[in-house]
């Protein structure tokens, strides 16, 4: 299972780079900040460097967040898709549980 989170990681984030090149005539803002959220593990590790407010360790998807909605902001927006990444296999999961016939 961690091989398998390892290869998807990897893997997203080097779709997300060839995306990147392939549409080297659009903003980079386009394509980084859906990215950014719908990976739930690169969220986390923007959010944890905007509360920390490192400028230094900004790469490309935080600076991304910041210029759309800023750091106070992009904290809310993080947080949020964070909670309904959590919350929407939560409830699919209690709906599957609910209508399974033990």
């Amino acid at each position: 299972a961690l091989a398998l989170w390892l290869v998807l990681v990897v893997g997203y984030d080097l779709g997300v780079m060839g995306v990147t090149t392939l549409l080297g005539g659009q903003p980079l803002r386009s394509v980084l900040l859906p990215a950014l959220l719908l990976n739930p593990v690169d969220l986390s590790r923007v959010l944890v460097t905007l509360a920390v407010g490192e400028g230094a360790l900004f790469g490309p998807t935080a600076a991304a967040l910041m210029r759309t909605a800023g750091t106070s902001a992009g904290l809310a927006v993080g947080i949020a898709a964070l909670a309904v990444q959590t919350t929407v296999p939560l409830l699919l999961a209690l709906h599957v549980f609910r209508r399974r016939d033990w």
